[in-house]
């Protein structure tokens, strides 16, 4: 039996599929939009009424709904958002979600890398414009758990057969899905560092940047990778501020070197069904020569890629979209614990978690755009992320955050980006100083939380005044022999 969910909210912006039914699409775009608001995947806490918890939860374990519907829908928005974007970045790799404490309830899901405790993957890429860094939304979503059964050890297997896939089909989801930007860069850390990747890049606008991992065989001189970079000369030596890394890095300034060469990469020999014996590619290096603190490892990024690079200023460009690669492991932070919290989801089903895990992802990606957003640097208006309403209760939470100062004044063009985040980062407990610290994701996913609250008392008022109007309309019209009460 279908609980049909009665609601006058507008959920025109937060559609994520059609399922062939106009009552699950409809119930669909409202458990979308609270996730935005709230920023909670509990779904208890996501209703206002027991019925709609309950037409949520039916939606999620629906087997007419599918995360692969869902992420199509999240991928077709942020192909809108990328019509005249000349070059994006997608960015991608996998989150291990762990449930320690959930052995039983957690009983259809897999197991993960390094222990017995339950839990289940994710694999987005996360579409950044190569130019202003503006954080546009997902291209590509895979979700599994693992099975019991043991893999064959020591025995060569395809790659079709392997996890590893994963890297070769997120690229050819970004490719089908993310087809209005001029270029696409795919942007892997060293788990992506397969041949069979190079070897089947999709043609046409999809490069690659993948930081290598293997001390591969090369062409030239017979050599192998390292052996070769130690004979190519410096091009370049800089220093970069590195930001902190709880629990790994303190924040410094490196002192780093700069190598590039194009290089010719060997197939494998294990690999015998692959169309290319060799694949040229260009090597970025970058090396850092200062001394870390606190007995810290020393920066090293070996970078290999589609890209072609004539100089040092192109290679210094390859090391910065890497290090944006960053980004996506915040994605990950504001999704866990202190954030969304997908990880104290009680679902049972791996096919309903899966859902929620996809929308709780999009409103991850809300809470880093607003990240980005905090130093100015963006051009994109507050109505890419806030609603009309929003946007109008925002404009009265400035006059409560703002300070009687120049320096506690939002600084920013009114009802930019920008400006919006400004607000949201003083509303999650930012002091507002441009020399204090820069609010992170867990401060915006505060003032997300706050700015809901405002929402909530905003639409009671509303509700309450136009009651009012109503009464007081029936008053001034009734006939004077009428007791109105």
């Amino acid at each position: 039996m279908m609980t049909v969910l009665r609601s006058n909210e507008d959920v025109t912006d937060f559609l994520i599929g059609k399922f062939d039914d106009l009552r699950l699409r409809a119930t669909g775009g409202l458990l979308f939009k609270r996730i935005c608001h709230k920023i909670t995947t509990c779904v208890k806490n996501l209703g206002e009424t027991r019925a709609m918890q309950v037409a949520f939860e039916r939606f999620l374990h629906n087997p007419r709904t599918s995360a692969a519907e869902i992420a199509k829908s999240l991928c077709e928005q942020t192909n809108q958002r990328c019509i005249g974007r000349a070059h994006v970045l997608a960015i991608g790799d996998t989150v291990e979600n762990t449930f320690p404490g959930h052995k039983i309830k957690k009983d259809k899901f897999g197991t993960g890398s390094h222990s017995n405790i339950k839990c289940f993957f994710g694999h987005p890429v996360v579409i950044v414009d190569a130019q202003s860094k503006d954080m546009l939304g997902l291209g590509s979503i895979e979700t599994w758990t693992r099975t019991k059964e043991p893999l064959a050890k020591n025995k060569p297997r395809p790659i079709e057969e392997k996890e590893s896939m994963k890297w070769l089909t997120a690229a050819a989801n970004t490719a089908k899905y993310i087809t209005n930007p001029d270029k696409i860069t795919m942007v892997y850390d060293r788990e992506g560092d397969i041949y069979e990747l190079f070897d089947r890049r999709p043609s046409g606008k999809i490069e690659l940047l993948v930081r290598s991992d293997h001390d591969r065989k090369i062409q030239e001189k017979g050599m192998f990778l390292s052996e070769y970079l130690r004979e190519i000369s410096v091009a370049k030596q800089y220093d970069i501020e590195l930001p902190p890394i709880t629990g790994k890095r303190t924040a410094r300034t490196a002192t780093m070197v700069l190598k590039f060469t194009t290089i010719t990469m060997l197939k494998p020999g294990h690999l015998t069904k692959y169309q290319n014996k060799a694949i040229e590619v260009t090597c970025v290096e970058a090396t850092e020569i200062s001394v870390p603190p606190n007995g810290e490892a020393p920066i090293y990024w070996r970078i290999l890629t589609t890209h072609d690079v004539m100089n040092a200023e192109e290679a210094m460009k390859i090391v910065t979209w890497y290090t944006w690669r960053w980004s996506i492991e915040q994605i990950f932070r504001t999704n866990k614990t202190k954030g969304l919290d997908i990880e104290s989801s009680q679902i049972e089903e791996p096919a309903a978690l899966f859902k929620l895990f996809v929308l709780s992802l999009a409103a991850a990606v809300k809470v880093m755009s607003l990240v980005h957003a905090r130093d100015g640097l963006t051009k994109r208006p507050a109505s890419d992320i806030f609603s009309e309403t929003e946007i109008k209760v925002l404009e009265r939470a400035r006059v409560k955050v703002e300070g009687k100062t120049v320096k506690q004044q939002n600084p920013f063009s009114l009802h930019s980006l920008s400006w919006a985040a400004w607000i949201i980062a003083r509303l999650g407990g930012w002091m507002g100083y441009q020399k204090a610290s820069p609010p992170g994701p867990i401060t915006m996913y505060r003032g997300l939380q706050v700015l809901d609250k405002y929402m909530d008392a905003w639409a009671l008022f509303n509700a309450e005044a136009e009651s009012i109007e109503i009464i007081e309309t029936s008053y001034s019209t009734a006939p004077k022999d009428v007791c109105i009460g």
